[in-house]
C-alpha cells in the first residue's frame, strides 16, 4: 500500500475565469500589482514581499524582475505587458517613494508581511465569490498556464526557480527572448490591448529604477566672464553701474558674485521706507549707524568721548579724596586717563542700542528722516550699495537713488531703463547681459544633466535649446522639470515646454479674422454657384481650426 505521506499532491491553481474574477474585484493599486506579479511571474509570497525597486529592470531589452530567490539563487523572470502596466501604475502612485520595497505597507512604507498578503487574498477571494485563495495558488496558476501552452519543461523550471533532484542548485540557462515569448503567451488580452500597452511602455522600460528626487547642485558660472570682469573693474574705481538684461539672464547671479569690503546688499528699493530701514539695519550690524542723523554726526562722537573722560576723572578725584597720601599719584593717573581717552574707538553712538529699539523710536520718522539717518552715518564712497532688482522702478525710487548716490557707490540690476527714469541713471555705467550663446547654453545644459538618466541626450539638448532660447533660468527650470519625471524619455522631452524666455505674440485676433474671412468666402462661393470655391473655403476653415494641433504634433 502507498502511504498518504508518499502521495504527491497536485498543486492547486486557479482556473482562468477565477483569476479574472479575482482581478476584477475593486482593490488598491498595490494589491493589483501584487496579484499580477504572483500570477504572471510566479513569485513566491516571500520573494514578492522582499522585492525591492532595484530588482525591477526596465532598461533591458526584456523588462524583467531580477532577484535572489529560494536557496539564495539569483532568478530572472521577464514581465509581460500586463505586469508592466499594473506595476508602473503602482510605482507612480505610491506615497512612500523613498521605500526600497516594491510592495510596502501603506501606512509606514515598511516591508509588507506575509500575514498581510494572506489576509488580503482571503478578502478579495470572498468578494469575488470563489473558494479560498492563498498567495501560493497564484504561483501554481503561473506554472499551470505555462504548461497548458506547451512551454518546454526546461523553461518552466527556469522561470519558477525549481531545482531537480539531480541538480538542486543549478538553473537551466534559457535566453531572455525565449522567456519573454513564453510569458507573453499567457497574456490573453486582445491584440489591440497588448499593442497599446507596448506603446505606453516603450519609453518607460529603459528606466532602470523608479523615480528619485534629483536636484541640480551648485552650477559654475557660464559665459559671463567679461561682464563679471567689467563689474569688478567698475567697483574698484567706485563707478556706479547698472546691470541690464531680460528676466532670467543671470543678473542676480552676477551681483551675488561680487565680493568686496563695505558692501551692503538689499533686494529692492521699493517701498522706499522699508528699503531704508533695511540699509540702516545693515549699518547698525557693523556699528556705523547714527540714529540722530547728520546734524549731530560731527559732534556726537567727541561728546561721547568727553562724557567718558569726565566719568573717569570723577572716579579719580573720589579715589584721591579717600587717600590723600596718593593724591599726586591719582592726579597723574587722571592725566594718563585723559591721554588714554583719545583712543576711544570710533563707533557710532547708536551701536549699543538694539536696532529694534531704534526702529520703534523712529516709527513715525518719514522717508526723508530715514534717508538723512543713513546718509549721515557714512562717508562718501565708503560703502557699495548693491540693489538686486529695480524692476519696480518708480519716480519716488528714482529720487531715493539720487539721494543715496551722494554717499554710496550703487550697483543695481533691472530689465531695462525706461525713458522717464533716464535722468536718474545718466552717470551710471551700463553692463548689458544677453542670452547665452549656443556653445555656452550647451555647457550649462551639460552641468544640469549631470547624473541624470537621459534616454536621448542629443534630442534633450536640442529641445532645451529651442524652448529656452539661451536663457539660463529657463534652461535650469526645464532641466529641473525633466529630472522630476519618472523617466527622461523621448516623449517626456517632447512634452516639456517653457515660454518665459521667449517673447509671445498673441495671434488670436488675426486667426479669428482670417477664419471669419474664409467662412464668408465659403458662403459667397455658395451664392455664386462655385462648388470648387465652396469646397476650397471649407478645407481652409478646417485647416485653420486644426492648425495649432497639427503644428504641435509634427513639431520635433
Amino acid at each position: 500500500m502507498t502511504s498518504r505521506s508518499s502521495i504527491q499532491k497536485l498543486p492547486k491553481a486557479l482556473a482562468q475565469d477565477e483569476l479574472e474574477a479575482l482581478q476584477s474585484v475593486r482593490m488598491n493599486p498595490r494589491d493589483r500589482a501584487l496579484i499580477a506579479v504572483l500570477s504572471r511571474c510566479g513569485l513566491r509570497v516571500s520573494e514578492a514581499c522582499s522585492l525591492t525597486v532595484d530588482n525591477i529592470h526596465w532598461s533591458t531589452g526584456t523588462p524583467s524582475l531580477r532577484f535572489t530567490g529560494k536557496r539564495n539563487k539569483e532568478r530572472v523572470v521577464p514581465m509581460n505587458l500586463e505586469v508592466q502596466d499594473v506595476l508602473r501604475e503602482w510605482l507612480e502612485s505610491r506615497h512612500f517613494s523613498d521605500s526600497p520595497y516594491v510592495f510596502c505597507n501603506l501606512r509606514n512604507g515598511q516591508r509588507l508581511s506575509r500575514k498581510t498578503v494572506w489576509a488580503a487574498m482571503k478578502t478579495y477571494a470572498q468578494r469575488a465569490g470563489i473558494r479560498h485563495v492563498h498567495p501560493h495558488m497564484l504561483r501554481h496558476t503561473f506554472g499551470t498556464d505555462l504548461a497548458d501552452r506547451n512551454v518546454p519543461v526546461e523553461r518552466i523550471k527556469d522561470l519558477m526557480g525549481h531545482a531537480s533532484i539531480e541538480t538542486s542548485s543549478i538553473y537551466i540557462s534559457v535566453s531572455a527572448e525565449q522567456k519573454r515569448h513564453s510569458v507573453d503567451r499567457i497574456d490573453r488580452r486582445s491584440r489591440l490591448s497588448r499593442w497599446w500597452s507596448r506603446q505606453k511602455n516603450r519609453d518607460y522600460r529603459f528606466f532602470a529604477q523608479p523615480r528619485k528626487q534629483l536636484h541640480i547642485g551648485v552650477l559654475q558660472t557660464v559665459g559671463r566672464d567679461e561682464e563679471l570682469r567689467q563689474l569688478k573693474d567698475n567697483l574698484s574705481k567706485s563707478i556706479d553701474t547698472l546691470v541690464i538684461g531680460p528676466i532670467g539672464v543671470g543678473k542676480s547671479h552676477l551681483l551675488a558674485l561680487i565680493e568686496a569690503e563695505n558692501v551692503l546688499k538689499v533686494k529692492t528699493l521699493s517701498p522706499a521706507k522699508e528699503a531704508l530701514i533695511n540699509i540702516a539695519e545693515e549699518l547698525h550690524k557693523i556699528g556705523r549707524l547714527c540714529p540722530d542723523g547728520p546734524d549731530k554726526e560731527e559732534g556726537e562722537r567727541p561728546r561721547a568721548r568727553q562724557q567718558q573722560a569726565e566719568m573717569k576723572g570723577e572716579t579719580l578725584i573720589a579715589d584721591a579724596g579717600a587717600d590723600q597720601d596718593n593724591n599726586q599719584s591719582h592726579i597723574t593717573e587722571g592725566g594718563d586717563a585723559s591721554e588714554t581717552d583719545h583712543s576711544v574707538p570710533n563707533i557710532a553712538p547708536g551701536a549699543s542700542i538694539p536696532f529694534e529699539t531704534i526702529k520703534k523710536q523712529h516709527a513715525r520718522t518719514t522717508v526723508q528722516g530715514w534717508t538723512d539717518m543713513v546718509l549721515g552715518s557714512v562717508e562718501k564712497n565708503e560703502f557699495v550699495l548693491i540693489v538686486d532688482d529695480l524692476s519696480d522702478m518708480t519716480s519716488s525710487v528714482g529720487r531715493l537713488i539720487d539721494k543715496l548716490n551722494r554717499k554710496f557707490t550703487i550697483i543695481a540690476a533691472l530689465p531695462e531703463v525706461r525713458r522717464p527714469h533716464e535722468k536718474h541713471f545718466w552717470k551710471f555705467d551700463r553692463v548689458e547681459i544677453e542670452h547665452l550663446s549656443t556653445a555656452d547654453a550647451k555647457k550649462l545644459i551639460r552641468q544640469c544633466a549631470a547624473g541624470a538618466n537621459i534616454e536621448d541626450y542629443a534630442m534633450t539638448e536640442t529641445r532645451v535649446l529651442q524652448q529656452s532660447a539661451g536663457n539660463p533660468r529657463a534652461i535650469i527650470e526645464i532641466m529641473e522639470r525633466l529630472r522630476k519625471e519618472p523617466a527622461v524619455t523621448r516623449s517626456a522631452v517632447r512634452d516639456v515646454s517653457h515660454t518665459g524666455a521667449r517673447a509671445q505674440i498673441d495671434l488670436t485676433f488675426a486667426v479669428v479674422l482670417i477664419l471669419l474671412f474664409v467662412v464668408a468666402a465659403r458662403f459667397f462661393m455658395r451664392g455664386i454657384g462655385s462648388m470648387e470655391g465652396y469646397v476650397l473655403a471649407g478645407i481652409g476653415s478646417a485647416l485653420l481650426v486644426g492648425i495649432r494641433f497639427f503644428m504641435y504634433r509634427f513639431k520635433r
